[in-house]
């Protein structure tokens, strides 16, 4: 454990990132809300480390603190608790808590305990009534890590998390009967029961993957998690070593970490992002979309749904999104390219409420419905 934090890899950075401009954006979104309902929000960090890398830079805990009493709204509203198991660690962290630069901004002195991720914890997040939380769970393999305690912090108004997912361990563990019950804590038994059965037998890497993260999706959301986004890890051939995945129970908070998770990827093929990091740039495009074709499926796509979705209705152009976007790699601004282009094609019809619509712009509150020219088909 103490190697890991030597010096900080190209990994851990762009995971810090990713969780610290989330926080941010989701901190300064809950304000409003926040200021009616007690005045409190927290960040909660159940594998906080040390706070620094050997090599001077600073963790996800360290710089969430840092930008929270820099933030004249945020610091007097930020309740914080750290944890960690490791003693030292607590000790390390608590001192550079101390020297960080303009701590004493923040109105609640963070927490910093010593203790084990257990049944315990589990229990008393599903019996505590939360505030507002972003919780980001970082361990360094996977014990502690259980659906309960993640539906403990995801239960209440508010309440998201990011977890540290160690795909390459998880993976080689799940048939393994020596941790089976940490495995079955993770995913449930039906789900680690038909993931037994969906692996057996050759797949490809990808396609094994795949099966994974879409058991692990199910798994959370039958726990409340209705937005569940993962982000991926590469090694230098290309293999998933782990990811971070975010849960949220609102679309927004979803949409904004995709918005995060794009800028993070390692590159967009064309324009869509992969949701990956990849150390040799490659960025593996997602398991089921051809890089040529994925334009062309996002509008077959919308095509083949919007008469189910709208019938003989109209909806604004972010409330198809909203419905249809989900479990995509497709950001906001991908809709706007397809819905351009149906339109031109005479597919669909957009009208605006506003005096005048922006010349070959497709705004989000533009109110769209299926063509009666009789294109569609």
């Amino acid at each position: 454990m103490s190697e890991f934090f030597e010096k900080q890899t190209d990994e851990s950075r762009v995971k810090t990132q990713i969780v610290v401009k989330y926080f941010a954006t989701w901190a300064r979104v809950m304000l409003p809300s926040v200021k009616r309902r007690g005045n409190r929000m927290a960040y909660i960090d159940l594998y906080a480390g040390p706070g620094r890398y050997n090599d001077g830079a600073t963790s996800t805990p360290l710089r969430v603190l840092g930008w929270a009493a820099n933030d004249p709204a945020v610091s007097k509203v930020l309740v914080s608790y750290l944890n960690d198991a490791n003693k030292e660690s607590v000790v390390k962290l608590q001192k550079e808590i101390s020297e960080l630069a303009g701590i004493e901004k923040l109105k609640y002195e963070p927490s910093v305990n010593s203790g084990l991720v257990d049944k315990d914890l589990e229990d008393y997040f599903n019996a505590t009534h939360m505030i507002p939380s972003f919780t980001f769970f970082d361990p360094w393999g996977y014990k502690g890590l259980t659906r309960n305690i993640i539906a403990g912090v995801i239960k209440d108004w508010g309440c998201e998390c990011v977890l540290f997912f160690n795909y390459r361990r998880i993976r080689i563990s799940i048939s393994n009967k020596k941790v089976e019950k940490h495995m079955v804590a993770l995913f449930g038994e039906k789900h680690l029961h038909r993931l037994k059965e969906r692996l057996a037998g050759p797949s490809h890497f990808r396609r094994k993957e795949a099966i994974v993260l879409d058991e692990i999706k199910q798994a959370i959301g039958e726990i409340g998690g209705k937005y569940v986004l993962p982000f991926a890890f590469l090694n230098h051939k290309g293999r998933a070593t782990h990811h971070i995945i975010f849960v949220s129970k609102n679309f927004l908070g979803y949409d904004i970490m995709k918005n995060i998770m794009a800028v993070e990827s390692t590159e967009e093929v064309p324009g869509v992002p992969s949701f990956t990091y990849s150390p040799n740039g490659s960025g593996l495009v997602p398991l089921m979309f051809e890089p040529d074709e994925w334009m062309d499926w996002l509008q077959k796509s919308l095509t083949k749904t919007l008469p189910k979705i709208l019938g003989d209705r109209e909806l604004s152009a972010w409330e198809i999104y909203e419905q249809h976007s989900v479990g995509t790699p497709y950001i906001f601004r991908n809709y706007q390219k397809v819905f351009l282009r149906m339109e031109n094609q005479g597919l669909i019809e957009a009208r605006t409420l506003k005096s005048r619509r922006q010349k070959n712009k497709f705004a989000r509150e533009l109110l769209v419905r299926l063509s009666t020219g009789g294109n569609n088909g």
